[in-house]
């Protein structure tokens, strides 16, 4: 699997996805953490049903656990970093790992 880097980087420059990345990963970690994991995994199985928006869910959702899987994915690296001194790292990991572990089983 490839890094999120040198996918992400395939379509934009190396500072847009830098930024989208750090935004988009706290976001995430507050997504996950305020939204139900049923809940989110419906709507990831409506958005499955879409013939617009079911290629780019389905590799959404494989991407999950190589960033999220683990504590030491590229995902939760990011997180990491983005919230800064904000919040305590090994939460954070925990947080995404478990909650990514938890949509995942919801998917199944």
């Amino acid at each position: 699997m490839p890094s999120v880097h040198s996918w992400t980087s395939a379509r934009h420059t190396d500072a847009v996805v830098l930024v989208g990345a750090r935004r988009s990963t706290c976001t995430l970690l507050r997504l996950l953490r305020a939204t139900d994991t049923d809940d989110l995994a419906a709507r990831l199985r409506s958005l499955l049903g879409h013939d617009l928006a079911a290629s780019v869910t389905t590799e959404a959702i494989g991407l999950v656990p190589h960033l999220f899987g683990t504590e030491q994915g590229e995902g939760v690296s990011m997180a990491m970093r983005a919230a800064g001194a904000g919040e305590d790292p090994a939460t954070i990991a925990g947080s995404l790992v478990t909650l990514a572990s938890d949509l995942r089983s919801s998917l199944s």
